[in-house]
């Protein structure tokens, strides 16, 4: 098979402007007057590390790619490239085009856990460097767990999308050829997927040599909300039975950000990047959510703008008894 002299397709997507429609669903929301805070953002090396972290999203970036590159192309970089075995083999195929929508994630709760089982008020430690007799998550490893969130979230295997999306508004340059515009629908399911979790992160069990985690012992998910900063006046928590979904938060309820979130996000636009409000058994935890270069094309922002948060509560399962606690 011949290698195409020109791609329309990439003609197209180059040279049409994305519209404030084709942003409302491609984001998922409507798109709002209100602007952005950009008064700080994360350390450079954290926002670096998320990058990097997205494109280790390999079934993404292979996705991306196979718009790009024919059979071909991939065989001639395949026999040229250097390295040995998997190295070498760059093949896309059409599975990259077709990422399915992850279903909704509902998380399993305690919901026997009490205010007297959260025990007194604590200090993460920053790292596996301090001691920690009472098994709490470093510093280190939170941040870890909220930026595999971001990353879940931000799905970047979604990302993608092509000329031709009715709903996006978005048309190749001379119109469709016969037989396309019928199939316009069809076109999404190759689109971009509003952000969604498809997997839920999981908090690193502590293992010291000096401490010994009991094997049952692990840091429960209780709640995941996403906080937004640009649809309403005041900022607001989205409140859903699943893991934050732009496309179910269109319609969700609301509620007022709390004590320890207000103080946070005073925090995050001060370019802190996760902010703990620890006690022995219970943690809060409110994480920005900044533009990273992926999310430069739609969101249309500065790198590192604060474009929202999660609220995080982890609780330890089974709770430390208060002997244990050294009461």
């Amino acid at each position: 098979m011949s290698r195409p002299t020109s791609r329309p397709w990439r003609n197209a997507v180059s040279a049409v402007p994305l519209s404030a429609v084709a942003l409302a669903w491609l984001l998922g929301y409507a798109l709002w007057d209100a602007t952005p805070d950009a008064s700080a953002t994360d350390p450079p090396p954290v926002l670096d590390n998320f990058e990097a972290l997205l494109y280790q999203e390999y079934r993404a970036i292979g996705r991306q790619l196979a718009f790009r590159n024919l059979h071909d192309q991939s065989v001639k970089e395949f026999v040229g490239a250097e390295g040995f075995g998997m190295e070498r083999m760059i093949i896309f195929l059409p599975k990259y085009l077709e990422v399915p929508k992850a279903p909704p994630i509902e998380l399993v709760t305690n919901k026997d856990f009490s205010e007297s089982d959260a025990g007194d008020s604590v200090k993460v430690p920053r790292s596996d460097v301090v001691a920690n007799p009472l098994r709490l998550p470093t510093a280190d490893s939170l941040l870890g767990f909220h930026l595999d969130g971001k990353r879940s979230f931000a799905n970047l295997a979604g990302f993608a999308f092509i000329p031709g999306t009715a709903q996006a508004g978005l048309y190749p340059r001379g119109g469709f050829r016969a037989g396309e515009a019928k199939d316009r629908k069809a076109n999404l399911k190759m689109g971009f997927w509003p952000h969604h979790f498809r997997h839920v992160p999981e908090v690193p069990r502590v293992e010291r040599k000096d401490v010994k985690t009991p094997a049952k012992e692990k840091w429960l998910v209780q709640r995941i909300e996403l906080v937004s900063l640009l649809r309403h006046e005041q900022p607001v928590a989205y409140v859903s039975k699943h893991l934050p979904r732009m496309d179910e938060l269109r319609k969700a309820e609301t509620r007022p950000l709390d004590g320890f979130e207000l103080t946070a996000l005073a925090g995050l636009k001060k370019g802190e990047t996760l902010v703990t409000d620890a006690s022995v058994n219970r943690i809060y935890l409110l994480g920005a959510v900044r533009a990273a270069r992926q999310c430069l094309d739609c969101h249309q922002v500065e790198r590192g703008t604060l474009l929202g948060a999660f609220s995080y509560e982890l609780l330890r399962t089974p709770p430390i008894v208060p002997e244990e606690q050294g009461r």
